[in-house]
């Protein structure tokens, strides 16, 4: 992968200029998260909003929003077209994210929104979104930052937040969250010195309530196995500066939601001329939807594919795709009940050294779990992207877990996994009960499950 700014920036020069105000989000994990809750905090303050996520969920153009909704088949075209008949005509050769970030702009521009939520892709200071006009960008946010594509961004956390902080702008503000890596802050005063930048650390503004205010394991006011009929949430507790409270709810689950509601309220309270009330901020935070992190959901198989008796099964689907979003994911099943072993329905994405299956799940699986392996789906426009070969993920889970044959298996679909499950609950006489399922691991199998939820619909 060659990251540089060239291609994008001769790109985006013949294009019509690009003038959206924006906040620009960059980080390890959490940036689509505090994406999606600035967006649904803007529209709730009667902002028409922008925003840009990477990768695509389910298809290509729902990286590109706008109003919180995936942008039609037919603006997607016309915009990308556009673009593609322009890098052809200078001869940019832009790669596929280039000409995907600058088809973005262009679809944000041609609709005037009044704000754009833009995610970097890989890294910030060579990603492709870092080309958005210094003049276009009111902030920039970045959340924690932990061991990833360190193949590209360097060995150590020191290095990556240093590529990561390569979205601060001359004069723009930059609020950082709270580090698990205390070498981090200092990484982003230099970066914030060398560029300019005002920094601002979340620690010295807003202060999500205590953890005896947050519901790990209950996500539903009493569900906290996702059993409930509505959607699955957590209380939270918001204190701004000059000590107002703001009591909501949060559907995005886990503690580590919290650390991103706070960056995108400091990213607000950093913006007043946007003149965003408290009441929009408790509104927004309370409808933020977000799917594929710690989703609660049910799926019954078909007849065809379960011949026994059709009942749901408890689904919980996260993409936790690296060291510190399994350790989140951990976090997260450590408050949830249950009453048998866990069963995980997994897939990785291949990645260069040093991040390897084994790093990723060492903080997930543990001894007695059930796995079933399956590949995720070819991911439209990225051909390179690949699952795991399946006898490394055998070895790494079955060493992990100690699993023998009957409790670690291979399949080649998702469908046939929870097959494979629901099967296993009919053998066992004690219960007869449809098993707590979680699937986790590459974004693109989170997609896959969503695919067989009738995901078009989200």
């Amino acid at each position: 992968m060659d990251l540089s700014l060239a291609r994008i920036s001769s790109l985006l020069a013949a294009l019509p200029q690009y003038t959206r105000p924006t906040i620009h989000i960059a980080g390890t994990n959490g940036k689509g998260s505090v994406t999606a809750i600035l967006d649904s905090i803007l529209r709730d303050a009667g902002f028409k909003t922008g925003r840009f996520n990477s990768p695509h969920f389910l298809f290509v153009r729902d990286s590109i929003r706008i109003d919180g909704q995936a942008i039609s088949q037919t603006t997607y075209d016309h915009a990308r077209d556009c673009v593609v008949e322009k890098d052809i005509s200078i001869g940019s050769k832009a790669t596929s994210f280039e000409i995907l970030t600058a088809t973005a702009f262009r679809v944000f521009e041609a609709a005037q929104v009044d704000v754009v939520l833009l995610e970097v892709g890989l890294g910030g200071r060579l990603d492709a979104t870092n080309a958005v006009p210094k003049e276009a960008v009111i902030a920039c946010g970045i959340t924690a930052i932990d061991l990833d594509h360190q193949a590209m961004l360097g060995d150590t956390v020191e290095a990556i937040a240093r590529e990561k902080a390569g979205i601060m702008k001359s004069e723009v503000t930059c609020v950082v969250g709270r580090q698990g890596h205390s070498g981090v802050l200092s990484v982003m005063r230099e970066v914030a010195g060398e560029t300019k930048a005002k920094l601002v650390f979340i620690e010295d503004s807003c202060v999500i309530g205590d953890a005896a205010a947050v519901e790990t394991g209950d996500p539903a006011s009493g569900g906290g196995d996702g059993s409930a009929s509505t959607v699955p949430t957590q209380p939270i507790l918001v204190t701004m500066r000059g000590a107002q409270v703001i009591r909501t709810r949060l559907a995005l689950l886990g503690t580590h939601q919290l650390e991103n509601v706070a960056l995108a309220v400091t990213i607000l309270e950093q913006l007043p001329s946007l003149k965003v009330t408290p009441l929009n901020i408790a509104q927004g935070i309370r409808n933020t939807r977000w799917p594929g992190r710690l989703h609660w959901t049910s799926y019954t198989l078909p007849v065809e594919i379960n011949s026994a008796q059709r009942r749901e099964m408890r689904i919980l689907v996260d993409g936790a795709h690296n060291t510190a979003s399994a350790h989140a994911l951990a976090a997260y099943l450590h408050g949830v009940p249950r009453s048998s072993p866990r069963h995980f329905i997994l897939s990785l994405s291949d990645s260069p050294p040093p991040k390897t299956p084994l790093s990723t799940l060492t903080p997930l699986l543990m001894k007695g779990d059930i796995v079933a392996l399956v590949p995720f789906s070819q991911v439209a426009g990225m051909p390179w992207v690949k699952p795991v070969a399946t006898e490394v993920m055998n070895q790494t889970v079955r060493q992990l877990t100690g699993s023998g044959e009957g409790r670690s298996k291979t399949f080649a679909s998702l469908e046939e996994a929870l097959g494979w499950f629901s099967t296993m609950a009919e053998d066992d006489a004690d219960t007869r009960k449809p098993p707590f399922v979680i699937v986790t691991g590459s974004l693109y199998l989170v997609a896959d499950m969503f695919r067989l939820l009738d995901g078009e619909n989200l």
